[in-house]
């Protein structure tokens, strides 16, 4: 899947970003918590997206895998 710049904005705006700068959508997967997916730019790396799951993992009730998806440049 990728991400328009559009909803790569939309996200920003709304402060779904984690501390090393990594933007992510997210859904209402149960009643047990959130589906994630991580937005990968051009600019980040492998570690940066390790990070980024870690910290989602930790502050956020995840609900299955955290995906990651392409942002378009």
């Amino acid at each position: 899947m990728t991400y328009s710049q559009t909803e790569l904005a939309k996200f920003k705006r709304f402060g779904d970003v984690t501390p090393n700068g990594v933007v992510f959508d997210w859904w209402l997967a149960s009643r047990n918590g959130a589906g994630f997916c991580l937005l990968r730019e051009p600019h980040h790396t492998d570690d940066d997206i390790e990070k980024a799951k870690r910290h989602i993992e930790t502050d956020r009730d995840v609900v299955g895998k955290i995906g990651v998806a392409e942002a378009q440049p």
